[in-house]
């Protein structure tokens, strides 16, 4: 049973991504997602190399995220520095920012609004992107932090995360919900911790009661958001629309190393003008990518970076990919999409958390 309080959230935090025994070394791929299921926001817990990180994106609403990133610049830690010198040690304790925000990636034409000197404009753009967010904080794709193995600091930063949550993303603690995974995909608790959370509810679609067939379009984004946060490394997922050969219209993903890639084959319009079934898949983010194959353009399309390293928020990937079924080819209910996986072993649990039928592979 799921005890709802700010409290318990803080009691059971600590232990994320913890390792219990001083040789284990944190294993990489292992994350998990605090989701807000009320508004969408997030905060993740990943590890990547040899080091956990704490992620949280910023939300597009003005008011929340300058809310947010109130919370996140009130946030300080202690740095202490010890300097020999001529026998005589010198030890200097200062604070530090907690959380460092991470540029958000501008094109040409917004970056030339920017006023910058002659000696800024010399400089790499990527340096340029960072100096911009260091000096407009409200810029930042995201924010983050890290984990350590460290007793008394984790504690800290578990109280700064309930902040985050509380204050920053207006969360609650009966609103939450939590996705475990790793590179080999979704698992039931975290490394090193033998039992699932109790002070988080599960957003996996079978452990939250979801139903055994998905009918409706608001259960298919919440099942395929959480598919999508667990997918394994290396597996490609593809969802069929209806149809007598359901390889001419499909929506794919594959996982690169927590990166995510999306792209679609359309070859049907359902009775839409080619011109009106471009501009819908425009409207939705695809861009058109035609490919040739043997002699015959292949009528393709390229999404959005879904997630990576820059960017660890799904942002709106499932519900492009169900608006795509439903208002480009006409699908009528997700029961009707059929989906097939390959890679990271059979990945046989796709089935029941999607609630959709598998077609051979």
């Amino acid at each position: 049973m799921t005890e709802y309080s700010w409290a318990r959230v803080l009691e059971e935090m600590p232990e994320y991504l913890f390792n219990f025994s001083e040789e284990d070394e944190p294993r990489n791929g292992n994350g998990i997602r605090l989701r807000d299921a009320a508004t969408g926001y997030e905060v993740l817990f990943y590890v990547v190399g040899d080091e956990a990180q704490i992620k949280v994106p910023v939300p597009a609403d003005p008011d929340v995220r300058d809310r947010l990133v109130s919370v996140l610049r009130s946030h300080r830690k202690s740095s202490v520095m010890t300097i020999t010198s001529s026998g005589s040690s010198t030890r200097t304790v200062s604070e530090l920012a907690r959380w460092n925000p991470e540029p958000l990636w501008v094109t040409q034409a917004e970056e030339a609004a920017e006023e910058w000197s002659a000696e800024e404009l010399a400089r790499p753009a990527d340096r340029r992107a960072y100096e911009r967010v260091a000096r407009r904080p409200e810029t930042a794709l995201q924010w983050r932090t890290y984990w350590p193995d460290d007793p008394t600091e984790r504690s800290r930063i578990a109280a700064a995360v309930i902040e985050v949550l509380r204050d920053g993303l207006g969360a609650t603690p009966a609103r939450l919900r939590y996705s475990t995974f790793d590179d080999a995909g979704p698992v039931k608790a975290l490394y090193g911790i033998t039992r699932r959370l109790t002070s988080i509810a599960p957003d996996r679609p079978s452990d939250r009661g979801a139903v055994d067939r998905c009918v409706d379009w608001l259960d298919f984004v919440e099942r395929f958001e959480w598919v999508l946060t667990t997918l394994p490394k290396g597996a490609l997922l593809t969802l069929s629309a209806p149809g007598a050969d359901r390889d001419k219209c499909f929506v794919q993903f594959v996982n690169h190393n927590f990166a995510i890639a999306n792209e679609s084959v359309m070859w049907q319009s359902a009775g839409l003008t080619r011109d009106e079934f471009h501009q819908r898949m425009t409207r939705l983010g695809w861009k058109w990518a035609p490919q040739q194959a043997h002699g015959v353009e292949h009528p393709g399309w390229i999404g959005p970076r879904v997630r990576h390293r820059q960017r660890v928020s799904l942002g709106d990937a499932a519900q492009r990919t169900a608006a795509t079924f439903r208002d480009v080819l006409g699908v009528a209910g997700p029961s009707e999409i059929t989906f097939a996986s390959w890679g990271a072993g059979a990945m046989s649990y796709l089935k029941v958390e999607l609630g959709l039928a598998r077609r051979d592979s």
